[in-house]
């Protein structure tokens, strides 16, 4: 619901005792223009080499090389959010869930420079996964979620959270954020 109205949708039910119950959803298109827009706005003018590694052909990263961890259980959208970030120019680690992130930064001592986090994951979730690359890490830590503020939520910005992009977000939202990681941590890209 939440998402609907962030995005100036519409949602009604219509249900009936017996028959079954009916959910309508209305969503703005998005014009041509403003995908076009989005797109320049995203290009990157010097990429740089990428490279995707996932938790079970890990190998130690090199002193000189900056990576952003995601942890997304859903396969789909942990490649879109992968390809995004690669084209921003840095180096990709992959986890399906909170677990193999968490595996990922201990690995990797000072080698991650972000995390790109989701809330609910199974074995692992973000709340939890969280806490515990805090024990380990400083790197800031960016939370995906479709869910808007809550307790937890809350809690985690009280205990250091970098961000929380509200899914679904854009190229351009995760890009800002990044970039804005890298100035303040001295980090070229």
């Amino acid at each position: 619901y939440a998402t609907i109205q962030e995005h100036h949708g519409d949602i009604s039910i219509e249900s009936t005792p017996g028959k079954g119950t009916r959910f309508s959803i209305k969503l703005p298109a998005l014009r041509e223009q403003e995908l076009e827009q989005e797109n320049e706005e995203a290009e990157i003018t010097q990429p740089a080499p990428v490279q995707a590694v996932h938790a079970e052909e890990q190998q130690p990263l090199s002193a000189k090389e900056h990576w952003i961890l995601i942890a997304e259980d859903e396969p789909q959208l942990r490649k879109i959010l992968r390809k995004s970030i690669e084209k921003i120019g840095f180096q990709v680690l992959e986890a399906e869930n909170g677990r193999e992130a968490l595996d990922l930064v201990q690995k990797n001592p000072g080698r991650i420079s972000a995390v790109v986090l989701d809330m609910i994951m199974p074995e692992m979730d973000g709340h939890d996964c969280f806490y515990k690359i805090r024990e380990l890490t400083d790197a800031p830590v960016i939370l995906a979620t479709g869910y808007t503020e809550d307790k937890k939520i809350n809690n985690m910005k009280q205990h250091g959270l970098y961000a929380v992009l509200n899914k679904p977000y854009r190229h351009i939202q995760l890009k800002t954020l990044l970039e804005a990681i890298t100035t303040s941590r001295g980090i070229g890209l």
